[in-house]
């Protein structure tokens, strides 16, 4: 999980993995993760219209179009979520003896 998460904020803003460990909570990894794709799917989207529709027929333009707006998951944004500091210290704890 640490190696995904620091590789998804690594690529996406360039933050080392020591900055990404240090100041990157868990349920603020999951917030900016569905942000991020998001916004790589509206970005799909955008290219999809320069090169991929002119060469579909209607029915497979409206079969891409849902595929790629449907949310498969129930959204965090939005949601006050609280992050359990405690529960983070016991993890680092733990994995210091891994």
């Amino acid at each position: 999980m640490e190696e995904e998460m620091c590789h998804f904020f690594a690529s996406e803003y360039g933050w080392t993995d020591d900055y990404i460990m240090k100041n990157v909570y868990l349920d603020r990894y999951f917030i900016r993760r569905e942000i991020i794709e998001k916004h790589q799917r509206q970005e799909y989207l955008k290219q999809a219209h320069l090169q991929i529709l002119p060469n579909l027929d209607k029915k497979e333009i409206d079969k891409f179009f849902k595929e790629l707006t449907e949310e498969d998951r129930p959204s965090l944004v939005g949601k006050e979520v609280k992050t359990d500091f405690e529960a983070l210290k016991k993890a680092k704890e733990q994995q210091k003896y891994m």
